[in-house]
């Protein structure tokens, strides 16, 4: 998703937790394995497409709030209103990254506060949302078209789709990466295979970066091309030292056998050269001599 001309986008944060509940974990396993606890997806969502524009799993900090707010800037041109929630690190880097491109505003929502008996207070879940309250940041947004609500829609239908993210069950992740990953397959089935209720196609193609909706074997072959790639990139690393020219090839002649050192070269008799240790020879000179005589 580059050069993308969008109109509106809402920005918000998903918890989910990697291995270890947050409150299970003392401070010290907490500073000791990072990877573990609280892990926020932060997702962009364009309304009128309903596509996922951008999305990074990570901690809810300002330094992943600044990548994301960074990366989302890069791949959209020209001027958007942007509306996220209340989160304070948004304050600073939305309008950092965008700069004078943004028309940005914050929601807020307002809960009825409740009192409830001690014996009965754990029965109410939440206390009644009665209203929204919204404030611009920056820029002259629109204050009755800024919401988060479809970027909420989206993390119910994450949470309904990927068991990872469903909150009191025992399908959490036991990897940070793995959490990523099903993510990133979920997020991509979603933009350009899975036919959006309201609109009738893809987001991807009601944005116009598709042409047609993808079908599942589409992302498999990828998968597969993908795969692929990865191993011949780690191969031809593993033998990036060795030379890969072409040699000279040897090319064997026939030649003839030897005559065995016991055998007369020219007769292939023995040899009378060859005297064995251990055998008394007649000399030739003894021989024409018996003769003469």
């Amino acid at each position: 998703f580059r050069d993308l001309s969008i109109e509106r986008l809402e920005l918000d944060e998903q918890w989910a937790y990697v291995h270890t509940h947050r409150e299970r974990m003392s401070r010290e396993e907490r500073m000791r394995n990072p990877e573990r606890g609280d892990c926020w997806l932060w997702a962009s969502l364009d309304p009128d497409s309903k596509a996922i524009i951008n999305w990074r799993t990570g901690k809810r900090t300002s330094r992943a709030a600044r990548a994301f707010a960074g990366d989302l800037a890069s791949r959209v041109s020209g001027r958007v209103q942007v509306t996220s929630d209340e989160l304070p690190s948004y304050l600073h880097t939305v309008p950092s990254a965008f700069g004078d491109r943004e028309d940005y505003a914050q929601e807020s929502k307002v809960f009825q506060k409740i009192r409830v008996d001690a014996p009965t207070w754990q029965t109410m879940r939440v206390n009644p949302l009665v209203g929204v309250e919204r404030q611009r940041i920056a820029g002259s947004p629109n204050l009755r078209t800024s919401t988060v609500c479809h970027i909420e829609r989206f993390f119910l239908t994450m949470r309904q789709g990927n068991k990872r993210c469903a909150r009191k069950t025992l399908a959490y992740s036991k990897s940070w990466d793995n959490h990523a990953m099903t993510a990133s397959i979920h997020i991509f089935v979603y933009n350009l295979c899975r036919v959006h209720e309201s609109l009738k196609t893809t987001p991807a193609v009601k944005l116009g970066v598709a042409d047609r909706r993808w079908t599942l074997e589409d992302v498999v072959a990828m998968t597969a091309r993908y795969a692929k790639a990865q191993e011949d990139a780690a191969f031809a690393a593993a033998f990036e030292g060795f030379s890969t020219k072409p040699t000279a090839m040897r090319v064997y002649e026939p030649q003839t056998p030897k005559t065995p050192w016991y055998l007369d070269p020219e007769s292939g008799g023995p040899n009378p050269a060859v005297k064995k240790p251990g055998i008394q020879y007649d000399e030739a000179g003894d021989s024409r001599e018996s003769e003469s005589s």
